[in-house]
């Protein structure tokens, strides 16, 4: 059994990713990353960065999908180059 962490929900529920991703990290095995708003990653009010760097902390090698209620590709697609 494996435990499956939405940045979504953490962003509103947790003190901070690091806490979240520590907890978890024995345990983890999927991750969805998504803006505070699930709109397009980079114009909303989630810490890309500090997410990003929880998640390389304690070297999660798995699956991260991106989570966005967006209908607009070009927009979706611009939007990641919030993890270049």
């Amino acid at each position: 059994i494996f435990i499956h962490l939405d940045t979504y929900h953490m962003h509103i529920e947790e003190e901070s990713f690091a806490s979240g991703f520590e907890a978890a990290a024995p345990y983890l095995g999927y991750v969805h990353v998504s803006e505070a708003n699930r709109g397009v990653p980079g114009r909303g009010m989630l810490n890309w960065a500090a997410c990003m760097k929880a998640i390389a902390d304690i070297g999660y090698q798995g699956a991260i999908t991106l989570e966005s209620m967006n209908h607009v590709d070009v927009d979706i697609a611009g939007g990641l180059a919030v993890w270049r």
